[in-house]
C-alpha cells in the first residue's frame, strides 16, 4: 500500500498555474460547464463553523497500480488541470477546517479482508473508505460500515450527492455507501456506446443520425441491430470469427450486462421496505433479453475476454479498441474511461447511450460498472463522526463547484469526446439515468454469471433459471434482510 500525503509544494502550485493558464482544453468547441475551478464559493449552510486543530483525515482508497487507480482524493504523478483542481480543493478544505488529508492505496481485491482485520482489532487508522461497491458490499453486510444517515452534517438531497445512484444503494433504509461529486471514478465507470463515423459513412448512413435518434427517444435495440446486422463477417475467410475479422459490436463480456440493463433488465428490485427482491421479468423484458442474446451471442459480437477470439493482442485490455480504431468494428461498448484510449484514433467517432428496448421505455439506462466505480463509506467503530461528516460534505461540495466542471470540460470533453453532440449525449442522456444493480455485487443465486454465459453461448432460458434458483434466492434474501433489521 502506497501512502500519499497532501503536502503543498509552492513550486508545483506555481507550475500548475502556469500550465493551466497556457493550455487549451481540447478542440475549441467546448460548450462549457459552469464553474471554472477558480471561483470562490461559500461553504454550505449545513456545515458548522468548526476546526480540527491539525488532525489528519485518512482515506483508504482503491489503487490497482494501473489506469484504474482511484483519483477521487488525489490524482498522483499527474500535472494537468484536473489534478490542479483536486489539489486546490484539498488545500481549501485543509485550510478551512484545520485538517491534513492523506490517503493509502489498496487493491480492491484485498479490501474486504483488510476491513475485517481493522474491525477485529479496533484499528482507527482510516476515517473513510473510497472504493467500489464490489469492494465494500461484504463489509456492509458484516456490520463493518456505518449507516451514513447518522452523520450529522451530510445532506444527501443536495446535488453534490448523486441522488440517482444513491437511491439504488440503500438497503432497508441504511446508507452504507454513498456517491458524491468527489467520486470522479463513478463518471469513468459509466457505460457508453461509441460508434465509428467512418464505418457509418462508408455504409451510406448519416453520421449524425444516432444523435437524432437519441434525442427523439428512438435509439432502440431494433434500430441498433439494423445498423450493424450486415457488418459482422469473416473478412479473412478462414472459417472463424476472431479479432482479425469485422464486427458490428465489440467490447468485453460486460457489454452483455450493459445491453441488458439498457433495456430495463435487473436481477433484483427494491420492495416497499427498501429490501432487494428477485425480479420476475415481464414478457417485454423476456423479449428484450432475447434480442440482446441475438446481438451478443458468440460469433455475433466480439468479446475480448474470450481468448478463443482474442488472438492478436497480448492482453484483453485492448477491449476491441484496435479493431474499432482500424474501422473493423462499428460499435464499441465500454466505460467512459476506456473511451479515453481512443485519443490516438485517426477517424471520428460519436458517443451515445446504450439503446432502449423500444420507444415506450421512458429513459435510456446507463450501467455504472460495479468494479470500476467508486463510492464513500465510513468504518462503524470507535470514532467521532463530526470530522468525517464535515470533511466529506465539504469535499463533495467543492468538487461539484470546481473539480467536476474542470473534469468535464478539460478531460471528458477536451480529451475524450470529439464533438458537441457527444458531450450533449453524455451530459443530458447518459449521466442523467445511471444504474447499479445489487444483483451483480451480491452475486445472489449466481444469476448474473449464468445469464452472461447463457447469452454468449446462446443457451439462455431465463424462465428456467428463475425456476431453478428462486427458492434458494428467497432464502438468501431473507437472511440478508435479517442481518439488516
Amino acid at each position: 500500500m502506497k501512502k500519499l500525503l497532501c503536502k503543498t509544494v509552492c513550486l508545483l502550485v506555481v507550475l500548475s498555474a502556469v500550465f493551466a493558464a497556457v493550455s487549451c482544453s481540447g478542440n475549441g468547441k467546448n460548450p462549457g460547464v459552469s464553474g471554472s475551478g477558480q471561483e470562490s464559493v461559500p461553504v454550505t449552510a449545513s456545515l458548522p463553523d468548526i476546526r480540527f486543530d491539525g488532525e489528519k483525515i485518512s482515506f483508504l482508497v482503491r489503487g490497482q497500480g494501473n489506469e484504474w487507480d482511484c483519483i477521487d482524493v488525489f490524482q498522483p504523478d499527474t500535472t494537468d488541470r484536473v489534478s490542479d483542481a483536486i489539489l486546490n480543493r484539498n488545500m481549501k478544505v485543509e485550510e478551512q477546517y484545520g485538517v491534513e488529508i492523506e490517503q493509502t492505496l489498496i487493491s480492491v481485491d484485498l479490501l474486504t479482508e483488510e476491513i475485517r482485520k481493522l474491525a477485529e482489532s479496533g484499528d482507527l487508522s482510516y476515517d473513510v473508505y473510497v472504493n467500489s461497491q464490489y469492494g465494500l458490499y461484504t463489509a456492509a453486510i458484516e456490520g463493518n460500515l456505518l449507516d451514513m444517515n447518522s452523520l450529522p452534517y451530510n445532506d444527501f438531497t443536495q446535488n453534490w450527492w448523486d441522488t440517482e445512484l444513491n437511491g439504488n444503494l440503500t438497503l432497508a433504509g441504511h446508507r452504507f455507501f454513498a456517491v458524491s461529486s468527489m467520486n470522479l471514478m463513478s463518471y469513468y465507470a459509466t457505460w457508453v456506446v461509441t460508434y465509428n463515423m467512418g464505418v457509418f459513412e462508408d455504409l451510406g448512413y448519416d453520421v449524425n443520425e444516432p444523435y437524432k435518434l437519441v434525442r427523439d427517444g428512438a435509439w432502440t435495440i431494433d434500430r441498433y441491430t439494423e445498423y450493424q446486422k450486415d457488418f459482422t463477417r469473416d473478412i479473412n475467410d478462414d472459417g472463424k470469427m476472431t479479432d482479425a475479422d469485422q464486427w458490428g459490436t465489440a467490447g468485453q463480456s460486460d457489454h452483455i450486462l450493459g445491453m441488458l440493463y439498457g433495456v430495463g433488465f435487473s436481477v433484483l428490485q427494491k420492495d416497499s421496505d427498501d429490501l432487494p427482491q428477485l425480479q420476475i421479468p415481464s414478457n417485454s423484458i423476456y423479449e428484450a433479453m432475447s434480442k440482446v442474446m441475438a446481438l451478443c451471442i458468440k460469433g455475433n459480437a466480439f468479446d475480448s475476454h474470450d481468448q478463443s477470439v482474442n488472438t492478436q493482442y497480448s492482453t484483453d485490455g485492448e477491449y476491441g479498441r484496435r479493431m474499432f480504431a482500424d474501422n473493423r468494428a462499428m460499435f464499441f461498448h465500454e466505460t467512459l474511461k476506456a473511451v479515453s484510449t481512443l485519443r490516438d484514433m485517426n477517424g471520428e467517432f460519436g458517443v451515445v447511450p446504450v439503446p432502449k428496448y423500444n420507444e415506450n421505455q421512458k429513459n435510456y439506462i446507463s450501467m455504472v460498472h460495479y468494479w470500476a466505480t467508486s463510492m464513500n463509506a465510513v468504518p462503524s467503530w470507535g470514532r467521532s463522526t463530526e470530522k468525517v461528516s464535515a470533511i466529506l460534505e465539504a469535499l463533495a461540495y467543492y468538487s461539484e463547484k470546481t473539480v467536476v466542471p474542470e473534469f468535464l470540460n478539460s478531460a471528458v470533453y477536451g480529451k475524450y469526446l470529439r464533438d458537441d453532440a457527444s458531450y450533449e449525449m453524455m451530459n443530458e442522456y447518459i449521466r442523467a439515468n445511471r444504474f447499479i444493480d445489487f444483483g451483480i455485487v451480491s452475486q445472489i443465486g449466481g444469476i448474473i454469471g449464468v445469464v452472461k454465459s447463457g447469452i454468449y453461448d446462446g443457451t439462455l432460458n431465463y424462465h428456467r433459471i428463475i425456476d431453478s434458483v428462486k427458492t434458494g434466492v428467497a432464502a438468501e434474501l431473507e437472511s440478508l434482510a435479517d442481518q439488516l433489521r
